[in-house]
């Protein structure tokens, strides 16, 4: 059996390019998107791609500072990303149609819980971290 064994670094850089690739395919599927449709244009859509994209600069700020954190948190700023990123394709191809929703909110709430326990679990990893002897 053969197992890959890859440096925080290296990690770091691929989830980086990951995310940079997304950024690229969220844009040019909301160009493609915004081409076919008549005309008629939405901001959720065209700006669809600043959520990837902040994914990624976090994630190489992270990088350049040789910063790890858990991996639990990595879990939730990645669904929270995740979740926002599809809010604002949903909620653009629904303004496009022509029509909206009061469910559309339940993205917007999930996305911002998801990173708000993204960030109380950063807070307190690097408190239970720091504990002085």
């Amino acid at each position: 059996m053969y197992t890959s064994v890859r440096s925080q670094h290296e990690a770091s850089f691929l989830l980086t390019r990951n995310y940079l690739l997304l950024t690229a395919f969220t844009a040019l599927f909301g160009a493609v998107y915004e081409c076919f449709s008549h005309g008629v244009f939405s901001f959720f859509m065209l700006y669809a791609f600043t959520f990837p994209l902040a994914g990624a600069l976090f994630f190489l700020i992270l990088q350049k500072r040789e910063k790890q954190i858990p991996a639990f948190t990595a879990d939730c700023i990645h669904s929270g990303l995740a979740v926002l990123t599809t809010g604002c394709l949903v909620t653009g191809a629904l303004r496009i149609y022509g029509t909206d929703s009061t469910l559309l909110c339940i993205y917007w709430i999930a996305g911002v819980l998801l990173l708000g326990i993204a960030f109380v679990s950063f807070l307190f990893s690097r408190r239970k971290n720091t504990v002085c002897h």
